[in-house]
């Protein structure tokens, strides 16, 4: 089975320039974990996750600005100073086991799909399971037996 039968297509997404704490607001809005980054064409630069954010926001908290000694403050910082440059990547015709191998290995918690370099969808691993539990079930229906 192909990548594209289980990816989102209806992304959430964010610029470089947007500040820490304006994507962890998106986050919040929008309840995900992973925030793909991209250009202005839809070319994907990076991505970033919770993690990321709320990491480097304890990060910055305590680095004093070189100007003029402030501390930073997570709307001054960009998510280009955190994200996931040139993250792992899949064309949406890449098979899912082979996806779910490169999640497990990379520890990834999503891979973005690209199509010449423009994003097109996300698979997680919440996609994952929910696609390996339909698969059992299905298995299970087949064979005639019950969860």
């Amino acid at each position: 089975m192909k990548i594209s039968k289980i990816m989102k297509t209806e992304l959430v997404t964010t610029g470089s320039t947007t500040s820490l704490h304006d994507a962890l607001g998106l986050m919040r809005d929008h309840q995900i974990r992973h925030l793909p980054v991209v250009d202005d064409e839809s070319q994907l630069i990076g991505i970033v996750s919770d993690r990321d954010l709320r990491e480097a926001m304890v990060r910055f908290e305590d680095a004093p600005r070189s100007e003029d000694g402030r501390p930073w403050t997570p709307t001054e910082v960009p998510v280009e100073e955190v994200m996931t440059r040139e993250p792992t990547v899949v064309t949406k015709s890449e098979d899912i086991a082979r996806v779910a191998r490169m999640m497990q290995s990379g520890g990834y918690g999503c891979i973005p799909i690209v199509d010449h370099g423009r994003l097109v969808g996300l698979v997680t691993t919440t996609d994952m399971l929910r696609a390996l539990v339909a698969a059992l079930d299905a298995l299970r229906r087949e064979r005639g037996s019950s969860p």
